[in-house]
């Protein structure tokens, strides 16, 4: 118990009251430094949160979390610039104006950008009350702001605001990594975007020649989905080595594109490999060059391109021996002719008769396929004029009657009343009669029944359609699809060239219509031509300019 004199003493000395601002000064020591520990774990905390796809608002609800621990606030708003200024990305509590999940606004909150520039430390805006912008900056370059809001009469303290400073370079750093993230992120999607975007083979080999990355097209030539890691030459060719004169070897060791046409499974393909180059090697010379790491394939399907090229070529050289043989087989077919009918005039045995119409027959038909070649080649030109297709079909019937007939094929007529008209040159669509009458006929060889309806009816399409149905065999499904290319022909050789169908469609098309066919194995085959009508309902076969 402390006497009354040693009362007296401690007033004269001042012990007692050192001793209570000891424990003052002790106990704020010890508030400091826990405040610090607190603030420190938040940094700690904030530091290895914020990766390198955080977005603005999981930054500041990781910020929000600590803070409020630490610091009396009433809203936190994180902005971020772009190229187009200064934006309000994220608040808490959610305010309107507002991007991602902390503001749920539709209006943007804008700042101007030189504001942003010109801060060096910490501003107070003006306008709200008890607030602060912290500037993030990362050396020079400015990437948001951090704005914390108190209550007006809670200012914040010193100490808080050099804790703000602290937490805004750690904000700052992650809000950089997470927007050059962002960037090349944006970056790579536009690139596989546009690279599954190209319609053409497109993938890219390792410098082991095995694929990396590969577009849906390159999928479906190698005919599988899981192309990662295997070797084009395999999937190819099957080849457990490159292939000889390798254009991807070649462009990777030449570091210069390469070309090679190549064929795959009956396609011709256009192959242009690109090298992917690392810089910064070294050249045997010691100079600065580049490494090839692998190469970008990029190959096109050309085979339509080829294939009319050739038949371009053929076409010019068919006309050119159709013009050459056209005269000589006309002064044939001319004195067979005449030789023809002196023979039947006179006394002629009958083996003469019959073999000087085999030379006629066999004339007419050697010029039927010159006429072929020709309306293959392109190379005639004609005029339209109203034709009556029953009057098509008549002639065309009656430059083949002696050929069908000889082979005991009957061929019936039911042809439209009154005649179906349509514009078009009569000596082609006639070709188109022969071509078609000629096919059914070879396709009813061997059959016991052999008939051939020949019929022309208008459409209520404003169309005329003129067909021509046989008993033969039919057509195979798989080979619907091929029997207007042209040289395409299921006749044995020697028996067909392959052009007429191919001429009749082009002939076809000429007059602004098509040819339909429909047709089963053992059930025959009917084709129709389909032709626009002429306004004018019918025309009298005098009329008719066939």
């Amino acid at each position: 118990m402390i006497t009354r004199k040693e009362q007296l003493l401690e007033r004269l000395t001042g012990v007692h009251s050192s001793r209570q601002t000891y424990y003052v000064e002790l106990k704020e020591r010890v508030r400091e430094t826990q405040l610090r520990n607190l603030q420190l774990q938040i940094l700690n905390r904030l530091s290895r949160s914020i990766g390198v796809d955080a977005l603005p608002e999981e930054i500041l609800r990781t910020l929000e979390s600590g803070l409020k621990s630490v610091l009396a606030f009433e809203r936190l708003t994180l902005y971020v610039r772009d190229q187009n200024g200064v934006r309000a990305r994220a608040s808490l509590p959610a305010v309107e104006g507002a991007d991602g999940a902390g503001g749920q606004g539709a209006a943007e909150v804008r700042l101007d950008p030189r504001v942003l520039e010109a801060m060096g430390g910490l501003h107070t805006l003006l306008d709200r009350d008890g607030g602060v912008l912290v500037p993030l900056r990362v050396g020079d370059n400015a990437v948001g702001l951090l704005e914390v809001v108190t209550a007006a009469d809670r200012p914040l303290a010193e100490q808080d605001m050099d804790f703000l400073e602290q937490v805004a370079v750690q904000i700052a750093f992650g809000l950089q990594n997470s927007l050059l993230f962002g960037e090349v992120a944006r970056a790579r999607q536009a690139w596989e975007d546009t690279f599954a975007a190209v319609t053409d083979v497109l993938y890219v080999l390792g410098s082991d020649l095995a694929i990396r990355q590969a577009n849906q097209a390159a999928r479906a030539l190698f005919d599988r989905n899981d192309l990662v890691g295997r070797r084009c030459h395999a999937l190819l060719f099957g080849r457990s080595d490159p292939c000889p004169d390798c254009p991807a070897v070649r462009a990777m060791r030449g570091r210069e594109p390469a070309y090679q046409q190549i064929r795959v499974e009956n396609r011709t393909m256009d192959v242009y490999t690109y090298p992917l180059a690392r810089t910064g090697a070294a050249d045997a010379d010691g100079g600065a060059g580049e490494d090839a790491v692998g190469a970008v394939v990029y190959a096109k399907d050309v085979t339509e391109l080829v294939r009319s090229a050739r038949f371009v070529a053929l076409g010019e050289m068919a006309a050119g021996v159709a013009h050459e043989l056209n005269g000589p087989l006309t002064a044939i077919v001319g004195d067979a002719q005449i030789l023809l009918r002196d023979a039947r005039r006179g006394e002629a045995p009958g083996p003469t008769v019959e073999l000087l119409r085999d030379i006629e027959n066999s004339g007419l038909r050697a010029r039927g396929i010159i006429q072929n070649l020709l309306a293959f080649s392109q190379k005639e030109q004609f005029t339209f004029e109203p034709v009556n297709l029953n009057e098509v079909a008549r002639h065309g019937l009656s430059r083949v009657a002696y050929q069908i007939e000889k082979d005991g094929i009957n061929v019936e007529l039911d042809l439209a009343d009154p005649p179906p008209v349509v514009m078009g040159h009569s000596p082609r669509l006639e070709q188109i009669v022969i071509n078609l009458l000629l096919n059914a006929r070879d396709a009813m060889t061997g059959r016991e029944k052999r008939s051939i309806f020949v019929a022309t009816r208008g459409l209520p399409t404003q169309e005329a359609a003129l067909e021509i149905r046989d008993t033969g065999v039919g057509i195979p499904p798989e080979d619907l699809t091929r029997i207007f290319t042209p040289f395409f022909t299921t006749k044995p050789v020697g028996q067909g060239t392959g052009l007429g169908l191919s001429v009749s469609l082009g002939i076809a098309a000429a007059h602004g219509g098509r040819i339909e066919v429909q047709s089963a194995p053992g059930a025959g085959a009917a084709f129709s031509l389909i032709l626009p009508a002429r306004r004018e309902e019918s025309l009298d076969p005098e009329d008719s300019l066939s």
